[in-house]
């Protein structure tokens, strides 16, 4: 996870940030060996698959309706039709209380003592993608605006508090 905040099972970016390699079939796409730096989930991986495979996503199995898809194809990212398919759109995680938003360029993060303060921090992951320097104060704003978010995250996929 180096040069990044602790390691996994911790919401810091070295808990969460990980690269992904994909090799398209050589008829969709020949070239190789690109980056991108846009925000990819784990949620986008089947929609991936099900537009890639020209499959549909079921909405029931044996009479049990089964819970509406969650993320987006990535597809045009690895056909560079587009060079992000999330943009304005926002990550949530918890996991042992540590909790985390993403938005654009902004990170909240939430690390209970004795491996944070216990309080939501900001960050900007543009400037400072190591978390070293909590800009809470400078922008009260943002840091409300992603609470906020990370509440309707919360509630969205039943994180109790």
């Amino acid at each position: 996870a180096s040069p990044f905040r602790y390691f996994k099972s911790f919401t810091s970016e070295g808990g969460i940030k990980a690269p992904l390699i994909v090799k398209l079939p050589k008829e969709m796409y020949s070239n190789t060996g690109e980056w991108n730096k846009s925000i990819v989930h784990v949620t986008d991986l089947m929609p991936t698959v099900l537009e890639i495979s020209g499959c549909s996503f079921p909405t029931e199995f044996h009479q049990h309706k089964i819970q509406p898809i969650y993320g987006k194809s990535i597809l045009p990212i690895l056909t560079h039709d587009s060079v992000t398919v999330h943009t304005g759109d926002g990550f949530g995680w918890e996991l042992f209380e540590m909790k985390a938003y993403i938005k654009d360029e902004w990170k909240l993060l939430r690390l209970p003592k004795p491996m944070g303060s216990g309080n939501w921090e900001l960050y900007n992951l543009a400037t400072d993608p190591s978390e070293m320097k909590d800009v809470s104060s400078q922008y009260p704003q943002i840091k409300e605006d992603l609470i906020q978010r990370w509440k309707k995250y919360a509630e969205m996929n039943h994180v109790y508090d």
